[in-house]
């Protein structure tokens, strides 16, 4: 699977993972979750009865026929498709709008412009692990424009 379609399917399967268990231990303590007979779409092409396996918030293996790690969760996914999460390219960030995205099914939001001290806060929660529950924050930071712009 390409490096760039595996980091899609991890960042849509951990927001799968935070829909499942909204009051999960810290990520460091997630036991695994293997999904079985899961049709897969990599962002390029489409994967009939895999198993997937992720841990930590992080896809581990895709494959048939995966062994159950100790004290997993199994969910049957027969019928099921995980996709890779989507990005919203241009956004603007306030209020609780990260957590939204990711109730839909959006991973990241590109932002066009916000405050920095706003965006610095959410970046350095996301950098020390505590923004799991919401999409990723990319953004350009606070709107420059000419005057009279």
């Amino acid at each position: 699977m390409p490096a760039n379609a595996r980091r899609l399917l991890h960042l849509l399967l951990l927001g799968v993972l935070l829909l499942l268990a909204p009051a999960a231990p810290a990520a460091s303590q997630q036991p695994a979750i293997l999904f079985r007979n899961v049709r897969v779409f990599d962002g390029e092409r489409t994967l009939e009865q895999h198993d997937v396996l992720a841990r930590n918030g992080t896809i581990e293996r895709v494959g048939r026929g995966l062994s159950v790690p100790a004290g997993a969760q199994t969910i049957d996914a027969t019928g099921k498709t995980l996709l890779p999460g989507f990005i919203d390219a241009h956004t603007h960030t306030f209020g609780d709008v990260l957590r939204e995205a990711a109730v839909f099914g959006v991973t990241t939001q590109l932002d066009m412009f916000t405050d920095h001290r706003f965006a610095a806060t959410l970046r350095a929660e996301q950098a020390a692990g505590k923004a799991a529950d919401r999409a990723e924050l990319l953004t350009g930071g606070t709107l420059i424009t000419a005057p009279g712009g």
